[in-house]
């Protein structure tokens, strides 16, 4: 377990690091515009299940991706889609290509924020679930996420303290779902 302190002069520091333990199958605490999230390669089954498990989580994960291309790429995004994001919104959208992630439509998220440069460097998508049990508040600090999940996670990337709103939830038809 490693805890790395996110400064704009070791970001791509960072975004190796994560890049390795994504590609290894490890799972990483993350920040992003909204929370702080649980990133693992959305391909990977075996990743994701661990996602699952240490959340105690049965109803599908979302994934962030780094860009419309890629959005394309994974999804059939809707008009609303691509006019809203870059955001703070999740887009539950038809997937293009079957992901562990979801039995069906899967959540899509493009943050504002320079945590999309993991994805990026990594090729594909990854999991972005908030890092937290279900059903409980998303701690705002890193060291919070660690007392939950400790050694289940390889690498904390601790940006302070969020407090945000998770992002708010649209499925396919522009409707709003939290």
């Amino acid at each position: 377990m490693v805890v790395m302190r996110y400064t704009k002069r070791n970001e791509k520091e960072i975004v190796r690091k994560a890049v390795k333990v994504l590609k290894k199958g490890g799972l990483i605490v993350y920040p992003t515009d909204t929370v702080y999230g649980i990133g693992a390669d959305a391909t990977n089954k075996k990743a994701v299940s661990r996602v699952f498990k240490i959340k105690r989580r049965s109803k599908p994960i979302s994934v962030l991706v780094w860009n419309k291309t890629m959005l394309k790429k994974y999804s059939y995004p809707s008009k609303l889609s691509l006019k809203k994001l870059p955001g703070k919104y999740t887009f539950v959208l038809k997937p293009k290509k079957k992901l562990p992630v979801s039995k069906s439509n899967i959540g899509f998220r493009i943050p504002k924020h320079w945590c999309t440069e993991i994805s990026k460097q990594f090729g594909k998508p990854i999991t972005t679930t908030s890092a937290n049990l279900t059903g409980k508040k998303t701690p705002s600090s890193i060291e919070k996420i660690k007392g939950t999940f400790g050694k289940d996670i390889s690498l904390y990337i601790d940006s302070g303290s969020l407090s945000k709103k998770p992002s708010r939830v649209i499925d396919i038809n522009g409707k709003r779902i939290r």
